[in-house]
């Protein structure tokens, strides 16, 4: 029996792999069976020198499999001077390395399975059966090989197929995920930016009460800023990236951000920390009021597991140039803070998602954290 040579790299992902636990335990299983049905023959040491070769050259086939099969031909050679009654069966084990190479489709599967095969026949028919085959123990051996390499080859085919699901269930998502982004932009962003110029102009008509003109001001430069961030999320969504999922919201604004320090405040408080929380913005998008509420939150987490106990800290959000600013400042342990223990990463992920950034230094054992948030303004309709 011969396979075609594999290639190189083999495209099925890794979590539909055989794990690389398989062939040693069927090689322990196998050693347990011989060491289970033949310790009371009389076994030469060599022999069980050589099965010891033969089942760590099977345990090894999954990770390295040109040595391990030389190791397990080396552990058959040495038991064909012995007699065959002061033999074992450990040759079987020779199946596991032929099975491994197919199932894993390593390269030159095909002539690591027929060399192993053909030891295993050498081992456990030829010599164990003093050098007399008889059809029964030829029949049992066939039997063994293709069960072994038939399990091997649905393995293989099983994980090509669910490879191939896998792959066409994520062009399927890419396919959605476009549509998704080309229907929202074409739809819902259009039609935001057309609420916000109509809203614009009506507000500058001539009689308007100015009470009426404010309320119009604000429902644009609502819709303005809701159609700004739609488009920076649809940029994002059509890359790839993570979308973020705000628990605040769709009515997430400045009050409902400056609620939020407030809570975190009240929860560092409870922890035994002096806080110190200054909130000072304008308005506030939903999409960056809800990123800066995770961040905020984020933070606190930050400074409860790191900040000393009764320590100062304190929390600070406000705006400047059309940029929000949020500043954290907590007293650092004695050992240095990695990115990493801090939850940096979470930060910029969120950040980034509407142009954010955020970073992070230390001085005089104060660790302070600044992120930024560009409000969008510039980007609004402007007035007629």
């Amino acid at each position: 029996m011969a396979w075609p040579d594999p290639p190189r790299t083999d495209t099925t992902p890794d979590r539909w792999h055989l794990s690389r636990l398989t062939e040693p335990t069927l090689a322990l299983l196998s050693l347990a069976v011989i060491l289970s049905f033949q310790q009371d023959y009389d076994i030469a040491p060599l022999a069980w020198a050589s099965a010891l070769a033969i089942h760590v050259g099977a345990a090894a086939s999954g990770r390295w499999p040109l040595a391990a099969a030389a190791l397990a031909l080396a552990g058959v050679a040495m038991e064909l001077p012995l007699h065959p009654d002061a033999t074992t069966t450990s040759s079987m084990a020779l199946l596991i390395n032929a099975a491994s190479a197919v199932a894993r489709n390593i390269r030159h599967a095909a002539p690591i399975a027929a060399v192993t095969i053909a030891g295993s026949f050498v081992g456990l028919v030829l010599h164990f059966d003093h050098f007399s085959p008889t059809f029964p123990s030829f029949l049992s051996f066939v039997s063994m090989t293709l069960v072994a390499l038939g399990a091997a080859v649905l393995w293989r085919v099983a994980a090509r197929r669910l490879s191939r699901q896998h792959e066409e269930s994520q062009r399927h998502v890419e396919e959605l995920r476009l549509e998704l982004a080309r229907e929202l932009h074409d739809t819902v962003a259009q039609s935001l930016s057309h609420a916000a110029m109509r809203a614009w102009m009506a507000a500058e008509g001539p009689g308007v009460p100015d009470p009426t003109r404010e309320e119009l001001a604000r429902i644009a430069e609502d819709c303005a800023f809701s159609a700004a961030d739609l488009r920076q999320m649809l940029s994002t969504l059509r890359a790839g990236g993570s979308s973020i999922t705000p628990d605040l919201g769709p009515l997430a604004d400045a009050d409902t951000l400056a609620a939020t320090v407030e809570e975190q405040a009240q929860r560092l408080r409870d922890h035994g920390l002096a806080v110190t929380n200054d909130v000072r913005l304008g308005v506030v998008s939903a999409a960056r009021s809800a990123t800066l509420a995770k961040v905020v939150r984020e933070v606190a987490n930050n400074i409860i597991k790191h900040a000393p106990p009764g320590s100062e800290c304190s929390l600070t959000l406000h705006e400047e140039d059309a940029v929000l600013h949020g500043v954290f400042v907590n007293r650092a342990p004695d050992k240095r803070v990695g990115r990493v223990g801090l939850g940096l990463v979470g930060i910029e992920e969120r950040l980034r998602l509407l142009n954010g950034t955020a970073e992070v230094s230390m001085a005089d054992g104060l660790w302070r954290t600044h992120v930024t948030l560009p409000t969008g303004q510039r980007h609004l309709v402007p007035r007629l």
